[in-house]
Parts: C-alpha cells; structure tokens; sequence
C-alpha cells in the first residue's frame, strides 16, 4: 500500500526548502531555508528561516495551531529521509528510517565543541565499508578524519544511490557533504529535525512512504527540480522575495510553486497519484520523493493550474 488509498484531504499545505548550514544569518538570502503556506484562503508570501531551530519552532506552532482547529496539515521537506538500502542497519544495526533520524539527532547534540556535520561525515566513514562513502573535506580551516576530499570509488558492498534517486534524473546522491548538488549536509540535518518533530509529535505525525497519511500531520519528501518550468514561471511573478540585488530568490520561487502544484493536485483529484509509485524496499528503508514515477508530472500539474495569482484549496472537511 502506498499510503495514499482513502486519504482524507488537506487543509493546509506546507513546503520547504532545506539547507544544511548551520545559521545562514538574519538577512533573507538564496540556499537558505524557505517555507511557503497555502491554504483555502490563499497562499502567504514564502517566509526565510535563518536556521533549522527557527524552522522547528514555527513549524511546530503553525501545526498546533491546525490541529487545535482539527485541520490537517501536509509537510513537503527538500531532503532525502533515508539513505540506500541497508545503510541504517549498518550505522544504527536497525532497518528502517525511525533508528537512523535518532541517531543524527544525538550526534548533532552530542557534537564536541567546534565540530559539526563534517565530522559527523568522517565518522559515519569508520563505520561504513570503503574509503568513503561521504566526501568534500578541506572548507572548515582544517581537515576533517576519514572525510576525502574527493569523490571516493564507491565500494560494492553499499548501494550507492536510492531506487527513487535512479529513477529521478539529474538527482544527487546523499554523500558529497558540500559544492554544487551537494545532498549530504541536507540529509543529516533534515533527518535530525524529522526525530525532533516525532518525539513532540509523536503519532500524530506520520511520513511518508514508511507510514499512511492518515492522521493531523503528513510528511513527505519533495524534489523542486520535478517542477522546473512552474519554478521558472513563478520567479517572473511578483510576490517572491528578493536578494539585496533585487533578484528575485529561486528558494522562495520553489517553495511557492510546491504549494501551488501540491494543492492543484489535491484540488484535482491527482494527490493519491502523487503518492503511489513507491516500492517495498523504499516503504522500508529508504523512502521516496513525490511525484516520482507517477503518470502524471509536477509540471503537468502546474500547467493545468493557470497564470499567476494564489490557489485555494478547497475546503477538506475535517
């Protein structure tokens, strides 16, 4: 089952754009972390977090503020949720996703001073067959242990890519820790957010492929590239923030047309679509990025939406 059968609609839908950086400063700035709302009364401008922290506390406040109305709301993280086929069991020695997010969020917290996600990166590389699987060491003013600099050959014994990352083209691997297309820093620190958000939440929290959307607050992994011509149309749009040149922000772009693509799916009945494609070993271990695989393409989506202007979801009833 993909979790999507008899689904009731969502109220609210929420969309963020991920960075693993551990504090991008006050000022509104691209590779940041972005958060877009839409809900039946219309979409809110995109809103920058400086950090993680700043993100879980909003985010945690906007959900209880939902369920204290009994509205359900959907979550749309730009990170992946797990990592290739039996690497949990090999950090955590526990298969599926629950062991492996705890575990990032004690080592975030347990980080001796002055150290942090790289370090994390070299020692996840003792743990782990081969002379990586992580890389990009040489950006923190000295070097990291067991982290390479450089892409390592990657040993057989490690899948080295996620079944969805197969099929999703021009997507990256979670090891490279920094550079362009970077996912590693965004995987480790979006994982640890994930545990803190289920131990507040706790069953009212569900993610997606690994349980059904069911309850007040669903999760689900999303991949701004699948939408790239809806993101290239809402960057021309007003109401996108701008960087102190007065370019328009590609993270505030991709966020807001997340939430326009995911409501306009709800809205046409397209949603359970969006969450069907996942095998069993992704459900189990690995996890999957919306709209992947399915009939019917984010883009499609989008441009059966119309020009510029706010979606209204429609009134779920719950």
């Amino acid at each position: 089952m993909s979790g999507a059968a008899h689904m009731a609609p969502f109220d609210t839908i929420v969309m963020i754009d991920w960075s693993g950086a551990p504090d991008r400063g006050p000022v509104p700035k691209p590779d940041a972390i972005w958060a877009s709302v839409l809900r039946e009364e219309g979409e809110a401008v995109p809103v920058y977090f400086r950090n993680a922290t700043d993100l879980e506390h909003w985010l945690l406040g906007l959900v209880a503020a939902e369920c204290g109305r009994g509205r359900r709301t959907l979550v749309g993280f730009d990170f992946p949720f797990g990592y290739p086929r039996g690497v949990a069991r090999r950090i955590t020695g526990e298969d599926g996703p629950a062991a492996l997010w705890d575990w990032f969020a004690d080592a975030f917290e347990t980080l001796p001073a002055g150290e942090g996600r790289f370090d994390i990166a070299g020692r996840l590389n003792r743990l782990l067959p081969g002379a990586g699987p992580f890389w990009f060491n040489g950006l923190q003013g000295r070097e990291i242990d067991d982290l390479p600099r450089r892409k390592p050959v990657h040993d057989p014994d490690l899948p080295a890519r996620r079944e969805v990352e197969d099929l999703a083209r021009g997507s990256f691997a979670c090891w490279q820790m920094g550079g362009v297309g970077a996912a590693g820093s965004q995987a480790m620190t979006g994982m640890a957010t994930l545990s803190r958000l289920r131990r507040i939440l706790g069953r009212d929290m569900a993610v997606w492929p690994f349980a059904p959307l069911d309850g007040p607050v669903g999760v689900v992994e999303i991949w701004p590239s699948l939408a790239r011509v809806a993101v290239r149309a809402r960057l021309a749009e007003p109401g996108i923030p701008r960087d102190r040149k007065g370019a328009p922000i590609k993270d505030a772009a991709q966020v807001s047309a997340l939430a326009r693509i995911v409501g306009t799916a709800q809205a046409e009945g397209h949603l359970d679509g969006l969450l069907a494609a996942p095998s069993a070993r992704s459900r189990q271990d690995e996890g999957w990025i919306l709209g992947v695989g399915g009939t019917l393409g984010l883009d499609d989506i989008a441009a059966g939406a119309g020009p510029a202007g706010p979606l209204a979801l429609p009134r779920a009833g719950v």
